[in-house]
């Protein structure tokens, strides 16, 4: 049963045999909606990651107006006392609301972090091993906030960036527009309004052909970044160098992931279309029998009930999108960057720090067993030269010897010879005691 369990494994190399790379890229795409849709456990830190349509816009209700002039000058002389009567009050307030405004963004904002880091480590584990072996919710939080402080510091000269562009872009409209209104005595006539509408058009298609790659370019190189900091430990001015270097590298990758996101984004789009369109129209069908029924006291509630069910869909949907969007940019970049392990291999200095030691300590083993047979050589040799040395005396002693025996055998072997006594020498003294002696 646990096997059955098991989403897809992800495939960082080359395609399969027969496959292309349209067919891999397309079976990536299937497999992360697979693991977006079977590990709900990343769906609450997938609404506080990045997603596509995930923006809010907020507009003013249009009109003519708010009344007539004096209405007008009757409001604004009720804010002037307002102002004038409760000025402490009003400032305070506003200061306290901007601080709450602040403390909650910034909570937000690391929360978001904390979830980019933890879900890529977790997403990184399924796609390798096909189910999360090591990670669950807490372990999301906690991974997460490992890197927090590079990933805050990405986030902070990305910002940078893209004020000094709105700067930039301010500062050329400013010198084209502003010299010409500046410059001259107002629009005269016709001649002049067609060409400030001419002169804005050229400005505007300008700036969206320099702006949309500009921004396009920056953020996929964040995009490698920030999974450069999640999964490769990378600091946020590291993670910036690689990212543009991977990307400059990658762009035919980069070309093919943007081809099947625009198809897989318009199969995503009909299908909303196709679920939603009906939705609306029977909650128009229901709102109108309802209404004609029970009037409003039955239809606010209703509807109320209606807005919270569609603003929950909305927040599970946008989850969903969030962690399927953010398992591919996870498999890319790790595609990309060809490494399958991003918690033992770190980046490419690592590994050239890894290779150079293997080699230093090959060199070391090969030049001790150099040496080793060295030194068994020399023992070998002066082992023989003692042995040597020491046979010599044995042979030497062993000559002395058989020349004392040899010696000592032809001292015994030599007769003895008496001597011959005189007639005159038994007349001696000596001889005459000695015969006496014996008798």
């Amino acid at each position: 049963m646990q096997e059955n369990k098991k989403t897809p494994l992800a495939n960082y190399g080359e395609p399969k045999a027969g496959q292309g790379w349209f067919g891999q890229y397309f079976e990536a795409f299937k497999n992360s909606l697979i693991r977006a849709w079977r590990w709900k456990f990343l769906w609450f830190w997938g609404i506080f990651l990045p997603a596509a349509g995930s923006r809010m816009n907020f507009n003013l209700p249009g009109g003519d107006g708010f009344g007539e002039e004096g209405e007008l000058e009757a409001l604004g002389e009720k804010a002037a006392f307002l102002w004038q009567q409760n000025k402490e009050i009003i400032i305070v307030s506003i200061i306290v609301a901007l601080l709450v405004v602040i403390l909650i963004s910034i909570f937000f904002w690391m929360l978001g972090a904390v979830a980019r880091i933890g879900t890529a480590k977790a997403l990184s584990e399924i796609q390798e091993k096909g189910e999360p072996k090591t990670f669950n919710f807490r372990q999301v939080w906690r991974k997460g906030k490992e890197g927090l402080g590079s990933m805050l510091a990405l986030d902070l000269l990305f910002a940078i960036f893209h004020l000094l562009i709105f700067a930039v872009i301010v500062g050329v409209a400013f010198l084209i527009f502003g010299g010409f209104f500046y410059g001259s005595d107002g629009l005269s006539g016709g001649g002049d309004l067609i060409a400030v509408f001419l002169g804005v058009g050229v400005f505007l298609v300008v700036l969206a052909i320099i702006l949309i790659p500009l921004l396009i370019v920056l953020g996929n190189v964040k995009l490698i970044a920030m999974v450069g900091i999640a999964l490769y430990r990378e600091k946020a001015g590291e993670a910036l160098i690689n990212g543009w270097r991977k990307f400059k590298g990658n762009f035919k990758e980069f070309l093919k992931l943007f081809l099947i996101n625009i198809i897989f984004g318009f199969f995503l789009m009909m299908v909303a279309l196709v679920l939603i369109l009906p939705l609306t129209i029977f909650g128009l069908f229901a709102g109108i029998v309802l209404f004609g029924m029970g009037g409003g006291v039955i239809l606010v509630p209703i509807m109320v009930v209606m807005v919270v069910i569609v603003f929950a869909i909305g927040i599970l949907v946008k989850a969903f999108l969030a962690i399927w969007r953010w398992d591919i940019s996870v498999w890319w970049v790790k595609k990309i960057s060809g490494t399958k392990s991003p918690g033992k291999v770190v980046v490419r200095k690592a590994a050239v720090r890894k290779v150079a030691t293997q080699k230093v300590a090959s060199r070391k083993a090969a030049t001790r067993k150099v040496s080793a047979s060295r030194v068994t050589a020399k023992k070998k040799s002066s082992s023989k030269v003692v042995a040597g040395k020491k046979s010599a005396p044995k042979a030497s002693t062993q000559k002395l010897a058989v020349k004392k025996t040899s010696t000592r055998k032809a001292v015994k072997r030599k007769p003895v010879r008496k001597k011959k006594v005189s007639a005159s020498s038994k007349s001696t003294p000596t001889a005459r005691k000695i015969s006496s002696k014996k008798k």
